[in-house]
């Protein structure tokens, strides 16, 4: 596992060091694309982390679980991987506190900016509206009109738009300057009369045509004044028809702290590995003070330091392949609920006053059998069954030798 991270570290930095800057998105559709892109890089970042917060959470349980009710070697096994396993979780939930908040206001704004663009890139287009005839009698009072329909837009086909909905190395890096570009809608009225020939109408006579036509555009539309000649449209009325509430400025403003925040993220790994507890110098401190018997201060004296290191690579191995099957074999069958409450009732946990000190008191309190139980049963259906069996006697004092059951 180790190698693999390491060569994946070094492709990294090797794509990382030809990469080109981030390039900016020349249309709506582009933009929208790099928003969606961005929003589903960090949603998927924050359920990843999530999930896997979560899994560490049922694994520390269980870990816990199992070393309350260890005896003997069972607890010296235990004790540090469930403390340390329960550490992790309280960093995890650290984590996910700070990140979350950013990474859920940040998808909001990608998702509110991609909303619009959308919107811009839908509407964009011209609509030409009714053709108005002249009549015989010169005048448009009694002009013959061909109405129009308008058809539906055709599928926008956008360049650029296909390359961004995959996010690109240098996008997910988050830069100071995501490169977006403001895309406000504007719309124009335009009006032309058409006739043969260059030259302008002259008059409402028979064979002149007055066309109109509304265009929208992501670009401004300049009104034009003169005449109307050559059968050439002029935009008459031009304005903004909407304005862009999610500005580029407002998503580089927080590209800083949504990348502290998914480095945040990244930093929630699973349990389910070995190198989290091989790795974890409470593991070490703790085999050499409590298998080796020397106090915290005490330095490792050769030949003690290789025995320590030989003891953690035999018992807890390392690589996620090592954890099922040194760690999780000796937790995975423990039932949490009966034995366990039982159990940790008669560990005396010593108090802590600070988060910090939780794993180091867990693991020496986890490994202190003060109190012993007798007669303890394996699980709660083993007593169940002891109790059933007894029900019927008279003498329920008869039924103390039985395990996992006393009359008093």
């Amino acid at each position: 596992m180790k190698a693999t991270a390491v060569l994946f570290s070094i492709l990294y930095v090797l794509a990382s060091s030809t990469a080109v800057d981030l390039q900016d998105c020349t249309t709506p559709c582009a933009c929208q694309a790099r928003a969606e892109a961005l929003s589903g890089h960090i949603k998927s970042r924050l359920d990843s982390a999530t999930e896997t917060a979560a899994n560490n959470a049922m694994q520390a349980l269980k870990l816990t679980a199992a070393a309350s009710v260890a005896d003997g070697q069972g607890v010296k096994f235990l004790a540090p991987v469930a403390a340390i396993s329960l550490g992790t979780v309280t960093k995890d939930a650290e984590a996910l506190k700070k990140a979350t908040p950013t990474i859920t206001k940040a998808i909001e704004t990608f998702t509110a900016a991609a909303a619009h663009d959308s919107l811009v890139t839908t509407l964009t287009g011209e609509v030409e509206a009714a053709d108005l005839d002249a009549s015989g009698s010169s005048h448009y009072g009694d002009a013959n009109v061909a109405a129009a329909t308008i058809t539906p837009k055709a599928e926008n086909t956008c360049p650029g738009a296909k390359d961004e909905r995959q996010i690109s190395a240098e996008a997910a890096q988050f830069p100071p300057d995501l490169k977006f570009k403001q895309t406000d809608l504007h719309m124009a009225i335009h009006i032309t009369c058409a006739r043969s020939g260059p030259a302008a109408c002259n008059a409402a006579v028979s064979g002149n045509k007055i066309k109109t036509k509304a265009s929208f555009s992501s670009s401004t539309i300049n009104k034009e004044d003169g005449t109307l000649s050559g059968g050439a449209f002029k935009p008459i009325a031009t304005g903004k028809l909407l304005t862009q509430q999610t500005l580029p400025t407002t998503l580089n403003a927080d590209a800083a702290s949504i990348k502290a925040a998914v480095n945040k993220l990244e930093q929630v790994k699973p349990i389910t590995d070995s190198d989290v507890f091989t790795n974890n110098g409470k593991l070490r401190e703790y085999i050499k003070t409590q298998i080796y018997n020397l106090q915290p201060a005490d330095k490792e004296q050769p030949p003690l330091a290789p025995q320590i290191s030989a003891h953690i690579s035999k018992n807890y191995g390392a690589g996620s392949t090592v954890f099922y099957d040194k760690i999780w074999k000796a937790a995975k069958d423990i039932p949490l609920e009966y034995l366990t409450a039982k159990q940790i009732e008669r560990k005396k946990l010593e108090i802590v006053t600070d988060i910090d000190d939780l794993t180091a008191a867990l693991a020496l309190s986890l490994s202190k059998e003060d109190t012993k139980l007798e007669n303890t049963c394996e699980t709660e259906s083993i007593a169940k069954k002891h109790k059933d069996d007894c029900s019927a006697v008279t003498d329920k004092t008869k039924c103390n030798g039985k395990p996992g059951y006393k009359f008093s």
